[in-house]
């Protein structure tokens, strides 16, 4: 009498009978150490992976690694550009306001001696032993007029006057201000009787001291002359944040003319806004990870689309051999089966 059947055996036996590449695909066991850390790292991981045969894993971890790849690439190209991106200037226009004040230089020369300012030309002396002499009455005067001024400006408190010869050289501070009269200015008395045909020449400069620019702008002033001259400036920040200022001679403006007097005047000012240029990054680190970021999101899309592609493909084809592999099971159960009803029926009529 045979001995009875071992459903076990008999699926070994069976599957022994496909072969082992066979067996390994119908049940999904081809799980080796490396593929399991694969696995792992799979980027478009499921539970289909761990149930797939060698060559989807394969194909799987193919598109992993190209995913991969290209991350690492761009980061590095990234990085690099980071790294080595020269600075982009960027211009706009702000309010003098928020600049520091022009420092000026300015030099005044009178055409002729005595001519500019109030004198006169008298004997010194009643008595025959005098002399004619020269007597200033009123001299050039500058004034200063800040009204309203934040308390942390460099005009602030600064308002006056004082007197110059003809021929002088001061320094002067020029703020905005929004107040209508404020500002620099410089009135000459021109009431001399030899004044007529004469003028006086205003030289500005910046101050070397502060600026590396060469401002220059030259004002001549006849009698009963009124002009004004604003100034601006340029500030310019660089990408280690180091400012650094270039005043400039704006525009000119000729205001008319004193009716009843001789005396004329020139006014400075600034201009309500001025231009900056600073130095900057095209691209910062928080810019250098969101573009990582974007990437490998589009990266994995786009990857992602390709291998679905091939797994249909690859499915449809695997779904057809899975079942001729279970037709061919079912062709070899049933030969088994016979074989053993057979045998069976042997030995039954044996005995």
């Amino acid at each position: 009498m045979g001995e009875p059947l071992d459903e076990a055996k008999l699926e070994d036996k069976l599957l022994n009978s496909l072969g082992p590449k066979v067996s390994t695909q119908i049940l999904g066991q081809d799980h080796t150490g490396w593929r399991q850390f694969a696995y792992g790292l799979d980027v478009f991981g499921s539970d289909q992976f761990v149930r797939a045969p060698k060559n989807y894993w394969d194909y799987n971890l193919l598109f992993g690694l190209i995913y991969y790849a290209g991350v690492i690439a761009f980061i590095v190209d990234q990085v690099a550009f980071y790294l080595n991106q020269l600075p982009v200037e960027s211009s706009t226009m702000v309010p003098l306001v928020d600049m520091d004040p022009v420092y000026l230089n300015i030099t005044t020369a009178c055409s002729a001696r005595h001519k500019c300012s109030n004198w006169t030309w008298h004997w010194s002396e009643p008595s025959s032993q005098g002399e004619w002499v020269w007597v200033q009455h009123e001299k050039i005067k500058v004034s200063a007029q800040w009204t309203n001024m934040p308390a942390d400006s460099p005009c602030a408190n600064t308002s006056g006057s004082f007197e110059i010869d003809d021929d002088a050289n001061f320094l002067a501070t020029v703020c905005y201000s929004s107040t209508y009269g404020d500002g620099i200015k410089i009135d000459i008395p021109f009431t001399s009787a030899y004044s007529s045909g004469n003028f006086l020449t205003v030289d500005i400069a910046g101050d070397a001291s502060k600026y590396d620019n060469d401002l220059r702008s030259v004002v001549q002033m006849e009698p009963t002359q009124l002009k004004t001259v604003f100034f601006n400036q340029a500030q310019y920040v660089d990408i280690n944040g180091e400012t650094v200022y270039s005043p400039y001679t704006a525009d000119f403006f000729y205001n008319g003319h004193n009716v009843e007097l001789q005396d004329a005047s020139v006014f400075f000012a600034l201009q309500q806004f001025g231009y900056k240029t600073e130095q900057t990054l095209a691209m910062s680190w928080l810019d250098t990870l969101g573009a990582i970021g974007g990437f490998s999101g589009l990266w994995l899309t786009l990857v992602g689309m390709v291998r679905s592609v091939i797994h249909l493909s690859y499915k449809t084809h695997y779904d057809m051999k899975t079942e001729r592999q279970k037709g061919i099971l079912a062709t070899v159960a049933a030969c088994i089966f016979c074989q053993a009803c057979c045998r069976c029926g042997s030995v039954a009529t044996t005995v």
